[in-house]
């Protein structure tokens, strides 16, 4: 036998009911009466039923000057039911509504009667916060108002004077420091709560009972070195004392997670000792990217200058006496129309090591010009590297390469960066000249060199926003003599014979011209 045979239908009801309005009323009902008279009576109740332009206001106090509630309305409909319950179970049940209801549910007692009673077209709600009032009571002012204006009283209104007071920010001629003044029509411009998505302070604990704020700011003390400074084996007394307070305070989340960002890095320093701080930040998630700046200090030092510079070093190591992390010195490069674009929260392509985006394949254009040499990919690079002169000792411009492999590597590096940049072809015979053609100029091998870092002990030297820089000087080019004018024709012989160049222009001078026909 089916189930569907014992299923009661619940009982059918007639909708052929009244449909009235109802108010959500925001405080808790004893006197009826006064409940009405607070939203304006049962006629301005009526009133605002019927016309939706007239709204329905409530007030808190019967002062004159108070600023009311406006009620919303909701026009969505609801169904207004009348449920009869035995009273001795309504009072066995503490007069609980919902808890006899329930009891009666369980015990399978049939004595509950639900009726419609009327639909509900119409809904005032009170959702608006209470403004700011201004208490009038002992105002001269008001009571004088009141006793003639809003009493009709004509012979008091003729009465009424106006004192005006000049100078209200002066009291040192008042006795009382009032401001007898009739209220605002409002003082706060927003009527609804605003959810301002206020946050714990990440640097606040509970101590007996109190929230205490432990360093509000902390210190970055960062170890930079100049390149004929000793190297520093471990971290000063301050960062240790620094790394005890992160310890003993784990708990706090920030310090937890200063914590982690430094075993991070900890176990990458392990696979290589010497890191540029994007390529670590490319690493860490992103939740822990703004904390690395207290975790490289921990274990890292920097130089202001040299091969190494921007560079964040392993404590300890001293790569200015082992060849072998020649492959770790930094070249920066600055190339017109080139602005670094690495978007916030970026993550490496390739788990625990440099993203592929920071390396140069003479391809693709990379997200910063900032390189350790071992991001120099590109073939042609590669192959200048792999037979360069090794230096016996470690050289500040240059570090452990010859001065002509770096000085062509330069040279290369520029020059291929731009083609990029600007979207051309690289000319083969262009490549050829500087890969095996090119020669130091003498006074000007280390000229190429060095870009001097304008603050050097920022923690964000090595952001690669640099402004374009001129690098004609060192830019090879073809003269177009057709085309060229004099100041053209100038400059190209002065790259190799500069006292020649002066000798014409002071003939030129004597000779009154402005150009020379070609």
């Amino acid at each position: 036998m089916s189930n569907s045979t014992n299923k009661q239908l619940a009982k059918e009801h007639s909708l052929d009911i009244p449909h009235i309005s109802c108010i959500e009323f925001p405080l808790k009902v004893k006197n009826v009466d006064k409940a009405f008279n607070m939203v304006g009576g049962k006629e301005k109740i009526i009133q605002s039923c019927l016309d939706n332009q007239i709204p329905l206001e409530l007030r808190l106090t019967k002062n004159l000057y108070e600023h009311p509630i406006n009620a919303k309305t909701n026009a969505n409909e609801h169904l207004l039911i009348k449920i009869s319950i035995p009273k001795r179970e309504y009072k066995e049940n503490n007069f609980n509504i919902q808890k006899t209801l329930q009891n009666l549910h369980s015990n399978g007692k049939k004595n509950v009667h639900i009726t419609p009673i009327a639909i509900i077209n119409k809904t005032f709600r009170f959702r608006e916060m209470s403004d700011f009032q201004y208490q009038v009571k002992n105002s001269k002012f008001v009571k004088q108002v009141n006793e003639s204006i809003h009493d009709l009283n004509f012979e008091k209104i003729k009465n009424l004077k106006f004192e005006q007071d000049t100078k209200p920010w002066d009291f040192d001629n008042k006795q009382q420091k009032l401001f007898d003044l009739p209220p605002p029509p409002r003082f706060s411009s927003i009527p609804l709560p605003f959810n301002y998505n206020y946050k714990k302070n990440a640097l606040t604990v509970v101590k007996e009972g109190k929230l205490v704020t432990r360093n509000k700011s902390i210190k970055l003390h960062s170890i930079i070195i100049k390149y004929s400074d000793p190297t520093p084996q471990e971290s000063s007394k301050e960062l240790q004392s620094q790394l005890e307070t992160f310890q003993s305070q784990r708990e706090n989340p920030f310090y937890k997670d200063i914590l982690l960002t430094l075993d991070i890095i900890i176990k990458l320093f392990e696979e290589k000792p010497i890191w540029l701080r994007k390529h670590l930040e490319s690493i860490l998630p992103i939740h822990l990217k703004p904390l690395l700046k207290f975790a490289l200090p921990q274990i890292s030092y920097t130089f202001t200058k040299g091969p190494w510079r921007q560079s964040y070093i392993k404590f300890g190591i001293d790569p200015r006496i082992l060849p072998n992390l020649r492959n770790y010195q930094t070249e920066v490069f600055r190339i017109p129309n080139f602005r670094t674009n690495i978007p916030k929260g970026f993550m490496t392509d390739i788990p625990n090591s440099t993203p592929s985006v920071f390396k140069f394949d003479g391809q693709q254009l990379p997200m910063s010009l900032t390189f350790q040499l071992e991001n120099l990919i590109d073939t042609d690079v590669v192959i200048l590297l792999s037979k360069a002169i090794i230096n016996k000792e470690c050289d500040f411009y240059d570090g452990w390469f010859d001065k002509l492999t770096m000085f062509k590597l330069r040279r290369l590096m520029r020059y291929k960066l731009k083609m990029v940049v600007d979207g051309l072809t690289m000319n083969s015979d262009k490549l050829h000249h500087i890969l095996h053609n090119l020669q130091l100029q003498e006074g000007k091998d280390n000229e190429d060199d060095e870009e001097d870092d304008e603050d050097e002990g920022n923690d964000q030297n090595d952001d690669d926003n640099d402004e374009d820089n001129d690098d004609d000087e060192f830019e090879d080019y073809e003269l177009d003599l057709k085309n060229a004018n004099y100041d053209e024709i100038l400059k190209y012989i002065g790259r190799f014979n500069g006292k020649g160049a002066e000798k014409l222009k002071e003939l030129s001078n004597v000779l009154k011209q402005d150009d020379i026909d070609i």
